[in-house]
């Protein structure tokens, strides 16, 4: 059973593999304002950043049995991108979150993450952060 840091671990490496991808991070982050928007989510000047967490912690094992066999865990995922309609920011985006999805879902992510569900997509919406217009992409997976 891979620990909890080995996960995050892996899913951090198949995340920074992916090409386009911006800032990637092992837990959610916050802005408080747009200096550190910039600072917590830019990557060559573009807003582009994935977090990741665990949400959820199940334990599995057998009727009667004492001790875990092995933990299946949801993990939840974001993703910002920063809006630009000159350079058709949309497109990028949605390729980005494919990209990933496709990563994530290939032999190559499940040799290195015990998953146990594919990559999801679970939600797409834009938003703005402190001035600053984002397409945002909720996405989900499980590993054991």
């Amino acid at each position: 059973m891979r620990t909890l840091n080995e996960i995050k671990s892996g899913i951090k490496e198949i995340a920074e593999d992916v090409t386009g991808i911006g800032k990637v991070y092992d837990r959610f982050l916050y802005a408080f304002d747009t200096k550190q928007v910039k600072d917590f989510f830019s990557k060559d000047g573009v807003v582009n950043a994935l977090m990741f967490r665990e949400t959820e912690r199940t334990p599995d094992g057998g009727e009667g049995i004492t001790t875990e066999f092995g933990v299946k865990r949801l993990w939840k995922f974001r993703v910002i991108y920063g809006y630009n309609y000159e350079n058709n920011s949309e497109e990028n985006f949605d390729n980005l979150c494919e990209e990933l999805c496709k990563k994530f879902n290939s032999e190559d992510g499940i040799n290195t993450i015990p998953r146990s569900s594919f990559m999801n997509i679970t939600d797409r919406y834009d938003s703005e952060y402190h001035g600053i217009l984002v397409h945002n992409a909720e996405m989900e997976m499980e590993t054991n």
